[in-house]
């Protein structure tokens, strides 16, 4: 060699590492996009699909205003609901009755998976307001032990998502029906 020519590692080597730092640069990338960019979007396009639909964010409606969504929704299936007495104290919110079934909804805004003790509470409430079966129904999800609770127990449990879908499915016709309802059960108080 006399100094001019260089060996394949200097020349081709180069050439073949900086190609294959690229390609792996470029795969990075794609993977930091689809992991953490992705499911930012395809939350941000969900939430507004909703909002367009009319369905409020759990995250910052009140409890209250989340009994409220599902009084329309189960009035509208047919059940007759009311309020327990000890709405924000116990965590009880609404009891259903149909074909002579009763039923304890309770609702717990949450940003973790709900654990065992609220579905603890929620049978020994079931108990109290003499309720054949108990509906969960959570703005997240649930841990595992509370999900083995419950089925355990035969508590139904609504998760974030099938909350959704039934905010979703709520028709126009009922949310009048229940105004109705509400105005002439105001006047008559």
């Amino acid at each position: 060699m006399d100094g001019t020519e260089s060996t394949w590692v200097e020349s081709g080597g180069n050439a073949l590492l900086l190609w294959l730092g690229q390609r792996i640069l470029v795969m990075a990338m794609i993977a930091c996009f689809f992991g953490f960019v992705m499911p930012f979007v395809a939350a941000t396009i969900k939430r507004l699909r909703l909002a367009a639909r009319g369905v409020p964010n759990l995250d910052t409606m009140s409890g209250d205003a989340i009994d409220r969504v599902l009084e329309v929704r189960f009035r509208g299936l047919g059940y007759d609901v009311r309020r327990t007495s000890l709405q924000g104290t116990w965590g009880s919110d609404l009891i259903l009755e149909k074909d002579g079934v009763r039923t304890l909804v309770v609702t717990k805004q949450t940003k973790r998976d709900v654990a065992i003790r609220p579905i603890e509470e929620a049978l020994t409430m079931r108990a109290n307001f003499h309720c054949d079966k108990a509906l969960f129904i959570a703005t997240h999800t649930f841990s595992p032990g509370a999900i083995k609770l419950a089925d355990l127990t035969s508590v139904e449990m609504w998760d974030r998502n099938r909350l959704i879908r039934e905010v979703l499915a709520i028709r126009p016709r009922d949310v009048r029906l229940f105004t109705a309802e509400s105005v002439a059960m105001a006047a008559s108080a």
